[in-house]
């Protein structure tokens, strides 16, 4: 049986830290770099999400489409939040390691912002490209910080890539925990309502990975309803649900390569300027069917 207290943590930036699970820290730690945490998460998942990291390295795949994805989500997040933030955590970083991210965004608005990541690649990635973010090596069904701790939250597609369909909501149970009161959740989850994410889940994880159809590991999902009902049984209540990222996306995918590779600069720019109006599709009625992720904005009530 292990003790539990409370600590303070304060390293110089280049320092690592790592305390058991059952530490409370307080959150003095933001001026550190790096903190981390034991996990419950097993080494092959871990290890799993360090070799995506290393190829996003060596190989740096998907920069243009990436860069897509980053838009599209701040397009989502200047329409959901308020120009002055408080404290924001964002759960995962692999936006960070492999691209722009959200976080240059998230710091020009926000008093604070920390990012966890499960994996130590990806966030030594992300720090690479941003100096001074301050990250937590943690599981996000497991989050090391103290309840009420943050005013926002953005967890943008970090639930969908679990084994379990009950680790969504042991996840959504944790980020409801670290909210303040009032504080706002910004969700986006593979859209199970989306007939690409149904027949992906449809098939074996390790059949998607052996044909390159997925680079990384993809887990159980849900759609617009369910997400909503998963949201509200946490104590959150909704108050924007929709759908976003409405291009088709395997063959968005294989032109946005070739513009990588091919494309100069303002092809790149009218390519992606084309991609994003196909996002006009969430205002149709079949928004729940078109978009590939499935977004919600909602207020933690209790």
């Amino acid at each position: 049986m292990s003790a539990s207290v409370s600590v303070s943590v304060s390293v110089p930036l280049s320092v690592s830290v790592s305390v058991p699970l059952s530490v409370s820290v307080p959150l003095s730690w933001r001026q550190s770099a790096t903190v981390c945490f034991g996990c419950s998460l097993p080494q092959t998942r871990r290890a799993d999400w360090d070799q995506v990291a290393e190829t996003w390295r060596v190989r740096n795949p998907q920069r243009l489409w990436r860069r897509h994805c980053d838009a599209v989500h701040v397009d989502l997040l200047s329409r959901w939040l308020p120009k002055r933030l408080g404290s924001v955590l964002k759960t995962d970083l692999f936006d960070e390691a492999s691209g722009e991210g959200l976080t240059p965004w998230l710091c020009a608005r926000a008093e604070s912002v920390t990012g966890v990541d499960l994996s130590k690649k990806v966030i030594d990635l992300a720090r690479g490209r941003h100096a001074g973010l301050v990250t937590v090596l943690a599981d996000v069904r497991e989050l090391p910080f103290p309840a009420e701790s943050f005013d926002v939250v953005v967890s943008n597609s970090t639930l969908d890539h679990f084994d379990e369909a009950a680790d969504v909501d042991v996840a959504l149970g944790e980020l409801q925990r670290v909210l303040r009161p009032g504080g706002v959740l910004v969700l986006t989850l593979d859209n199970l309502d989306n007939p690409v994410v149904w027949i992906r889940n449809l098939l074996p994880p390790s059949l998607l990975r052996r044909a390159g159809l997925i680079p990384y590991h993809v887990g159980p999902t849900l759609g617009p309803v369910a997400t909503a009902s998963h949201l509200a049984a946490k104590g959150f209540e909704i108050g924007e649900l929709c759908a976003v990222s409405h291009c088709p996306r395997l063959p968005a995918i294989a032109m946005a390569s070739c513009f990588d590779r091919w494309g100069g600069r303002l092809a790149q720019q009218r390519f992606l300027r084309g991609l994003m109006a196909w996002e006009r599709l969430s205002a149709w009625p079949t928004w729940q069917r078109t978009g590939y992720y499935v977004a919600a904005r909602a207020r933690k009530t209790v």
